[in-house]
């Protein structure tokens, strides 16, 4: 919650935020960090072998490659031309689509659809 709060925040450029929201999204950037990135090649076998896939839009399916490789939102916005706020509709499409939660546990079950 605070996460998305800090956030918003961002995105509106306000920046007094509390101490304590700084240092849990400075814990929550670490930990998307090391989240090791797919290879192109594991991507392709990813996206051939998860059936939910199927169920993606052709953007949403483009934005996964991104986040499987592990891209920041705002990279794939810009690669894309469009908002952050756009690349979060399709990340919270995305996950609901392939029933996870967040991108750790969408990495996770990626891993199960290696070949």
């Amino acid at each position: 919650m605070i996460l998305l709060l800090y956030s918003i925040l961002q995105d509106y450029g306000i920046t007094d935020t509390p101490k304590e929201a700084v240092a849990v999204t400075e814990q929550h950037t670490e930990t998307s960090e090391t989240i090791k990135a797919f290879t192109g090649e594991q991507i392709e076998s990813i996206m051939k072998s998860w059936g939910a896939v199927d169920t993606l839009s052709q953007r949403e399916k483009e934005v996964l490659r991104f986040l499987l490789e592990n891209k920041k939102r705002k990279v794939i916005a810009d690669t894309l031309f469009v908002t952050e706020s756009t690349i979060k509709k399709h990340t919270a499409a995305i996950y609901r689509k392939l029933e996870t939660a967040n991108r750790t546990e969408l990495f996770e079950k990626a891993k199960e659809y290696l070949q």
